[in-house]
């Protein structure tokens, strides 16, 4: 690879930045090429992100190309980044390429990953090799994970991104508790009109958590223990590449059991892509909302690498597992 200068900084580029962005990235179309030289490889990491605009922007940008991407990680609607975008555009333009699959994930044992896909799937579940627990109370939840803390573990804590949206500017606004009573929806700062979720679980309950927001200043501390890991909570934006010995997964009222998985649009807060968000999605396609809240628990419940704590904000969907749950690993 020949490129314009030397040291990380020319090695490690976005793919894309968006039309916000200073510099653009390496796939999109107003890259300075003329800046970097001719690169012979590019590997781009987290490919299930791209567009197919980007995919096919970054077929040029290089002799060699390298994408990693995994289907269960796409988020939000215009992720295109999945294995029939890649092959198609590839047979399109006549290009050779070699189609790979890890074997096994890396964080978690693979009997335990497929425990998780059959529970998702609406099948019986038998998580092995990862402590697997159920509570019905969070404050026991939240106990349990400050014990394994106090034992030097690393622990940790994520919530469906529903009933409160965060807010970047303000920690202790009331848009920015997740776990807490009451719990605001929507907050105008400059009113201060409230309106708040019907959720009234954590009433009475004495603890507060907030959202972290900022991927910089906050998600990279948070995991390696900077940040008391019992005060903050990360969304799937803030867990996805992360992980902990122990972590503690509130299951919220976006995707409920009856008598299948069924996706709820109303608790859902995740404006993250304008119209191609997850609460604009559910709004107009269930199915596909479906499929990427499937993928967002898949991750959640995949970020303990010794135990994962669960509770869950919907009752029914809590009896639903515990039904379907055949290890004695239970609350």
């Amino acid at each position: 690879m020949v490129l314009g200068g030397t040291g990380l900084e020319h090695l490690i580029l976005f793919f894309a930045v968006g039309p916000r962005g200073r510099y653009r990235g390496v796939a999109e179309r107003n890259f300075p090429a003329d800046r970097y030289g001719t690169l012979d490889l590019v590997i781009y990491d987290e490919a299930q992100r791209m567009r197919r605009e980007n995919i096919e922007i970054s077929i040029e940008r290089s002799r060699v190309k390298a994408y990693f991407y995994d289907d269960e990680q796409l988020l939000v609607g215009d992720e295109e980044g999945f294995r029939e975008t890649f092959l198609n555009i590839a047979n399109a333009r006549n290009i050779d390429y070699v189609d790979l699959e890890l074997s096994r994930p890396a964080r978690i044992p693979l009997s335990y990953l497929r425990a998780v896909r059959n529970l998702l799937e609406g099948k019986e579940f038998e998580p092995e090799g990862v402590e697997f627990k159920i509570f019905e109370d969070i404050v026991e939840m939240i106990g349990q994970l400050r014990a394994r803390k106090e034992e030097g573990h690393r622990v940790a804590l994520v919530c469906a991104f529903t009933e409160t949206p965060g807010n970047r500017d303000d920690r202790k606004a009331p848009d920015n508790l997740r776990i807490g009573y009451p719990l605001c929806k929507r907050y105008n700062p400059r009113t201060g009109e409230l309106e708040y979720s019907d959720l009234d679980i954590y009433k009475g309950k004495g603890i507060k958590i907030y959202w972290l927001m900022h991927e910089r200043e906050e998600y990279p501390r948070y995991w390696m223990g900077e940040l008391d890991p019992l005060e903050y909570c990360a969304s799937v934006y803030g867990a996805q590449g992360f992980e902990a010995e122990y972590v503690g997964v509130v299951w919220g009222r976006d995707l409920i059991w009856r008598d299948g998985w069924v996706v709820n649009p109303e608790p859902i807060t995740d404006n993250v892509g304008g119209p191609y968000s997850l609460k604009a999605i559910a709004q107009r396609d269930k199915l596909r909302a479906l499929k990427l809240l499937k993928n967002r628990y898949l991750i959640l419940l995949t970020r303990g690498t010794r135990g994962v704590y669960l509770f869950f904000e919907d009752k029914e969907t809590e009896r639903y597992v515990l039904s379907r749950l055949q290890s004695n690993q239970m609350k």
